[in-house]
This record gives structure tokens, sequence and C-alpha cells, in this order.
């Protein structure tokens, strides 16, 4: 791909084929049944994309949310 085009990832599990688009330039759109995984990912984005294992450990602690597909770029 180019810079500016668009990624899928219909199977985004812990999101890292998105984070490394995002950081080559590409939009991407991820797709996750598991409702825990989309809420790690999130947290990945905003965090700056800590280590899962990390993630697993906290997200075991908090109220466990569903989230809608999105895409982000």
């Amino acid at each position: 791909t180019r810079p500016g085009d668009t990624v899928l990832d219909p199977f985004m599990g812990s999101g890292t084929t998105g984070m490394v688009a995002r950081n080559l330039g590409r939009r991407w759109l991820g797709i996750e049944l598991n409702p825990d995984y989309c809420n790690l990912v999130l947290k990945r984005i905003e965090a700056g994309q800590p280590r899962l294992t990390d993630m697993l450990l906290e997200n075991e602690e908090r109220e466990h949310k569903p989230i809608h597909a999105e895409s982000f770029d």
C-alpha cells in the first residue's frame, strides 16, 4: 500500500496491523467479534501502544462494555 491508502484487517485481534498501518501513514479499518479486544485496541491507540499483557491485566479489573466498529485514521 501507499501512504493514504486504507488497510482492512478483518480479524483485528489486538490491533497490531492497524497500529503499523497508522504508523506508516495508512488509514485502517479493523473488524473484531470480541468486544474485549475492541476495547484493548482503543486503549492502545489512546496510550500509544503499550504491551498487550499490561492491557489484558488492566482489562480484567474493569467492566467490559461492547463498542461499535469504527475506522481509525
